[in-house]
């Protein structure tokens, strides 16, 4: 049984989920994301700014355009990542679990999610216009993990139940990258500026749980309905802001600002009942 419904009404908790997928800012990382794209950014820690020695600086820092040579490059991080939860039974909370399924401090048993690789390729270009002029293209993502899955189930003493995160998650599939155009220029000798325009794109499918209604002390199995969720949102604008300074061979001086609009999805909620008991059903055959 499926049922369609608009999304400005339903389900902000998993927009929630999708926002902290994807939002990356420019002073701290989450544990979604790791030390920025590109292979000389991962073995610098993040701390590229100052350098901005590749085409990828179209989106890190424009500035470091400016007196690069014409080149091309593609970069693939390939990210392995493994999240593993476990949940704590609230005072408030009116879940009925099976029997033995929580211990007496109110934990749930642990639940990881899978450990497939996510490849996390990156696309730059720059043009040498002149020595002290240049332009760039970058297409890539957020430095994050587009995909994740939690079981559906676990088992309980042979019988299969609901998994105890399936509140919060069980799969996130999520496409989200920044086509970028840029440009930097020397305006004086060793002080190079730069500016970039950038057009997100993104579409998520996020899938959890929520209790059901009207069936108060009735089992997870018969009472929670699962949701997923198809949003998107096509046109993310943002731009950056760099400038570099390099007042000798060995010290480079930088600063990098970058704002974008927040994102707007709209899409789908797909809900259905039963889910879980057919689940149960068909693990345990």
């Amino acid at each position: 049984m499926a049922n369609r419904s608009n999304l400005r009404l339903f389900h902000s908790a998993l927009l929630t989920l999708a926002a902290s997928a994807f939002a990356t800012t420019a002073s701290a990382s989450n544990i979604t994301e790791f030390p920025d794209n590109g292979s000389e950014q991962v073995g610098r820690g993040g701390a590229w700014v100052a350098r901005a020695s590749d085409p990828l600086a179209a989106f890190f820092n424009p500035a470091g355009l400016a007196g690069q040579r014409t080149a091309v490059t593609l970069q693939v991080n390939a990210n392995f990542r493994k999240t593993c939860y476990t949940r704590l039974r609230a005072a408030n909370d009116t879940s009925v679990e099976p029997q033995g399924f929580v211990d007496a401090s109110g934990h749930y048993p642990e639940v990881c999610s899978d450990f497939a690789p996510f490849p996390n390729p990156q696309l730059a270009a720059t043009y040498a216009i002149t020595p002290r002029l240049g332009i760039g293209f970058a297409l890539l993502g957020p430095s994050a993990a587009g995909q994740q899955t939690f079981p559906d189930t676990l088992d309980n003493g042979g019988t299969q139940v609901p998994a105890p995160q399936r509140y919060m998650l069980i799969k996130s599939n999520l496409l989200y990258f920044f086509p970028t155009i840029a440009v930097g220029y020397e305006v004086i000798p060793n002080l190079r500026l730069g500016a970039s325009f950038q057009w997100g794109i993104m579409k998520a499918k996020l899938s959890n749980a929520s209790l059901g209604i009207n069936r108060d002390g009735a089992s997870a199995l018969d009472n929670d309905v699962h949701a997923t969720v198809i949003v998107s949102d096509y046109f993310v604008p943002g731009a950056t802001l760099g400038a570099l300074y390099s007042p000798s061979e060995s010290i480079d001086v930088a600063g990098w600002f970058r704002a974008s609009d927040s994102i707007k999805a709209s899409g789908d909620i797909y809900t259905q009942v039963n889910y879980f008991a057919d689940k149960a059903s068909k693990s345990s055959a």
